[in-house]
């Protein structure tokens, strides 16, 4: 349990220089991911700044599908995160039969652009944030 009341949601990794968690509140909702490589640290997972940089750590030119709803390349982020069963549309994602939450503002046009690989969408992603 960490102060208020957020405890480690996924332990994702470690090594000596990378630690990633996923941190929930006491509802399960995404708080923040910490990325330790160095001094660098993010706070929220669910922007398109934390998205680019899991982009980022894909092999820049492996291609990611934009159509498919369960396995596009943010449902593929959000389980990284511990998502069970993430659904993504245009405007919204889901983890399973949750609620539906928008999208982080300029994801669709980042992802729906060309070409549709790891390194050119963490530009997009980079260039809207």
């Amino acid at each position: 349990m960490l102060r208020g009341g957020a405890k480690i949601h996924r332990y994702v990794s470690s090594s000596a220089f990378v630690t990633t968690m996923a941190l929930t509140d006491w509802s399960g909702t995404a708080l923040q991911l910490v990325r330790a490589v160095g001094r660098f640290e993010m706070r929220n997972p669910l922007t398109l700044e934390a998205f680019a940089a899991w982009c980022e750590t894909k092999p820049a030119d492996e291609v990611y599908c934009y159509t498919d709803s369960g396995h596009c390349a943010f449902a593929q982020y959000l389980s990284w995160l511990g998502f069970v069963e993430p659904s993504v549309g245009s405007r919204t994602y889901s983890d399973g039969d949750g609620p539906a939450h928008a999208l982080p503002a300029g994801l669709d046009s980042a992802v729906r652009g060309e070409p549709r690989t790891y390194g050119a969408l963490a530009a997009r992603l980079r260039a809207s944030a």
